[in-house]
């Protein structure tokens, strides 16, 4: 399991370093449409774990099949996998 990266999205799925670029990737918008996933569309503001590739074995998880990611829910990345951050 490869991270990408540790993301902070705003409630529109952009990163908050970036949201002030019109330019900024929606993390939640992929090609128009929310990713699949078992994760709550109003709840998306937060910290997330950008993962390499599908990963379905969370209790919360987004793929983006544009990508070929999964973003997870840092709390929820902590409880499932040990790793000391």
């Amino acid at each position: 399991m490869k991270i990408i990266n540790i993301l902070e999205l705003n409630e529109n799925g952009v990163n908050v370093e970036e949201q002030d670029n019109e330019f900024a990737i929606r993390y939640f918008d992929d090609n128009g449409g929310f990713p699949g996933g078992n994760f709550d569309e109003n709840d998306i503001e937060g910290i997330w774990v950008l993962l390499e590739e599908k990963h379905t074995e969370f209790d919360v998880y987004a793929y983006r099949s544009i990508d070929d990611s999964t973003l997870v829910p840092i709390n929820v990345f902590r409880e499932t996998i040990s790793y000391p951050f």
